[in-house]
């Protein structure tokens, strides 16, 4: 693969995880400032309704109120997966876009 379309996947990918954070965050801000107690905002009327659920855990309710752990292991499972990114010399398409994708 060639020098230059290298540099296109990592940039690609780069981009499909600066999307994915946006729209993560735009979705919260929208449930945030929308929704309040138990109100369900419909997005496709009796099919698709966006409903805010306050979980103070990770995983179904594990550790509950241990958010500092679920932070620490967010931060770690990052580094790592951004390493691996940095790291690679020789990028293919589908094992980048996957951690991009996973991060």
């Amino acid at each position: 693969m060639k020098k230059r379309n290298k540099k296109y996947i990592k940039l690609f990918c780069w981009i499909i995880v600066g999307l994915i954070i946006c729209l993560d965050q735009l979705t919260k801000y929208i449930a945030l400032d929308k929704l309040v107690g138990s109100e369900s905002l419909p997005l496709i009327k009796n099919i698709f309704h966006l409903t805010l659920v306050k979980n103070s855990g990770i995983a179904f309710g594990l550790f509950p109120n241990g958010t500092i752990i679920f932070i620490i292991f967010s931060f770690l499972a990052a580094g790592i997966i951004l390493g691996i990114l940095l790291k690679k010399k020789i990028p293919e398409i589908l094992p980048d876009t996957a951690l991009a994708l996973i991060l």
